[in-house]
């Protein structure tokens, strides 16, 4: 019952994870409650819950330097995302593909029809017909007859 509670609740994961540690929560004061402390709080949540890579390791316990090497990690590479997704907006702008369909029926006949190739399932045997002895034959300008 008391997990069936705790499912329905408005709780975050924050308090959740508080609330099984069993840590005193320190009573909220004035400015505590306001946007920048529920900021924070559904910031660290999400983080906690999300399937980006590195978010998690900058909301856990961890030292400073773990923390600024994370978020300095991430900040690269969303700048880098950007730098190509705007490389490739640039590149549409500047020379845009255009697509035109034809208004006009083609007979089928009048369709190439497209290069086929068929691979035989049966290998050459290589003890009837040695390509490398040949080869060495034609290198050293010996005799080669259609029986070797």
């Amino acid at each position: 019952m008391n997990f069936v509670r705790q499912c329905f609740s408005r709780m975050t994961v924050y308090e959740m994870n508080e609330r099984e540690n069993k840590e005193i929560a320190k009573p909220h004061t004035k400015n505590e409650e306001g946007f920048w402390h529920n900021l924070r709080k559904y910031l660290r949540e999400y983080a906690e819950v999300t399937g980006l890579q590195g978010f998690r390791y900058v909301a856990e316990k961890r030292s400073t330097a773990e923390k600024i090497i994370w978020s300095l990690l991430l900040i690269f590479s969303l700048y880098g995302c950007i730098y190509m997704i705007s490389e490739i907006v640039y590149k549409y702008e500047n020379s845009p593909v255009v697509v035109s369909f034809a208004s006009q029926d083609t007979p089928l006949y009048k369709i190439p029809f497209p290069a086929v190739t068929i691979c035989p399932e049966a290998k050459y045997n290589r003890w009837l017909f040695n390509y490398s002895d040949i080869f060495h034959r034609l290198k050293n300008n010996e005799s080669v007859d259609e029986t070797k």
